[in-house]
């Protein structure tokens, strides 16, 4: 009999083990996305092994020094990478630009010391057994102000003698970057595409050595996602990385990294990658409660800029059903506190779609004034970096062009709206361009109108190549493209992208 019990008792545990191992697995595998090696892709065309341009599974940043003299504002980070150390950088502050050399070395332990100057700083840094030492050099120092932060992984240091140099110099401002551009790299900055025009891949997911020679030739302003280029967090950070690779290579500007996250249909983000859902704007137009509004970009904000977002082309101040109102009092205050949470979060907002009214419209100036253009001047007051347009053909414009392609309606924006940022042209592979307009015809018009971002061409180098000649010709001036180029840039630099 204690025999049976012992068998029945051991027959039991089995099942209740079996039971366990059958949630674990389910726990596992729905598990948050976590960080992976990126691996070759298989969209298209076959990925050379240059294609891991940045492991972004094998990079860690265990320890991290930030050094913010007034005048020195940089990162330096000490980052292990299996069972070897890197001396590299992160991601630079505002105003700096780090440049790291390094050779990989076998170390357990690291003792640095960078000093900080307005002019360049180089930092030796040595490792030996048992001994720690660090020769310091400093080049043409303008200012005897000088900031020494030390950094130290306390472990034992190996036998052998490496020597890594990290450099360090100021940050350019966007006037001199300006300067340092070819006029195609100019006229590239003017462009927002999608990752499937720079793959040559239909709904792109991964680098690709297309992508690759695309940048390296057109190193566009602006990538923007959608649906369609995303899967996971992890397959995100990896593409999102080998841009910022390619784009750092070809001309040292990094990208705006933008998505359309509105609430509702409107939310590739949250309904590919799980972050926070919310409804559609009209739905907290009929709540009318700013706090709220608020508290949902700051929220919507935070996702985006934690997967690497930085421009979110929302909130919408159209007076219309895919806005928050037909009232213009609720949507300018809607609007408002939608853009300050965003803004808090770290995201921009480039709101839209001026000139805010429906597609075919009979409205006079006057009557645009003193209502549609209202949420458009709240944008501003809040401190709006980014307006979109849209094509509407507006009556009160007397042109009957799309907004977008019509220099009144950009003249207003300017002048009625009072905006002095960054002006985007609305969606260029849009039927109501294409079936009229060529992409180069449609890209030109629209800058001669004074918009400084074109967004989605259908075809990104007819467009860039039609914009160089239309220069080079004289049809438009090299000024009026550093207009718009200094605009993007100084944008861009608050960003950190450079």
């Amino acid at each position: 009999m204690n025999a049976f019990k012992r068998f029945a008792l051991i027959l039991m545990s089995c099942c209740v083990m079996l039971s366990g191992c059958g949630r674990a697995n389910e726990s596992e595998d729905s598990a948050p996305d976590g960080i992976i090696e990126i691996t070759p892709t298989t969209q298209a065309e076959e990925m050379p092994e240059e294609y891991d341009d940045y492991d972004y599974n094998n990079f860690r940043t265990p320890s991290t020094t930030t050094y913010t003299p007034d005048f020195l504002l940089t990162t330096t980070t000490m980052a292990k990478r299996r069972g070897n150390v890197y001396v590299a950088s992160a991601s630079p502050a505002p105003r700096i630009r780090t440049v790291t050399t390094a050779q990989v070395v076998t170390l357990t332990g690291t003792h640095t010391t960078v000093s900080g100057t307005s002019a360049a700083v180089t930092t030796h840094i040595t490792a030996a057994t048992g001994t720690f030492r660090t020769v310091t050099t400093t080049a043409a120092v303008k200012s005897t102000s000088v900031q020494t932060t030390t950094t130290r992984l306390s472990q034992t240091a190996p036998a052998t003698v490496t020597t890594a140099t990290v450099t360090t110099y100021q940050g350019i401002s966007p006037a001199d970057q300006l300067k340092k551009l070819t006029l195609r790299q100019k006229v590239s900055q003017m462009f927002i595409a999608s990752p499937d025009q720079l793959s040559g891949v239909k709904k792109a997911t991964a680098a690709n050595t297309t992508m690759k020679r695309t940048l390296a030739d057109t190193p566009v302003g602006g990538i923007i996602f959608t649906e369609d280029n995303l899967t996971s967090k992890k397959q995100l950070a990896a593409l999102l990385a080998n841009i910022s690779v390619y784009l750092d290579r070809s001309c040292g500007i990094g990208p705006m990294t933008a998505v359309r996250e509105e609430g509702g249909d409107a939310s590739p983000v949250s309904e590919k990658l799980l972050t926070s859902g919310f409804y559609e704007p009209a739905v907290y137009g009929r709540e009318n409660d700013p706090e709220h509004v608020y508290s949902i970009g700051k929220t919507m904000g935070t996702d985006l800029s934690k997967l690497g977002f930085k421009l979110n082309l929302a909130p919408p101040a159209d007076l219309s059903s895919s806005g928050y109102s037909s009232d213009e009092h609720i949507t300018a205050e809607l609007v408002k506190n939608m853009i300050r949470g965003l803004k808090e979060s770290g995201v921009y907002a480039a709101t839209g779609n001026f000139p805010g009214t429906e597609m075919r419209s009979g409205r006079t100036l006057k009557q645009l004034r003193a209502v549609e253009f209202l949420p458009f001047k709240a944008a501003v007051e809040e401190g709006v970096s980014f307006i979109s347009m849209g094509h509407q053909r507006v009556s009160g414009f007397g042109d009957s062009l799309p907004a977008d392609l019509s220099p009144k309606a950009v003249s207003c924006i300017r002048n009625d709206i009072g905006f002095n940022g960054v002006i985007i042209s609305g969606n260029m592979s849009d039927d109501v361009i294409t079936e009229k307009y060529s992409s180069g015809e449609a890209a030109a018009a629209s800058i001669k109108a004074g918009t400084d971002l074109i967004l989605l061409p259908a075809d990104l180098n007819d467009a860039v190549d039609t914009v160089c000649k239309a220069v080079e010709s004289g049809e438009i001036s090299e000024e009026r493209i550093n207009e718009s180029v200094l605009r993007i840039l100084t944008v861009k630099k608050a960003m950190g992208t450079f």
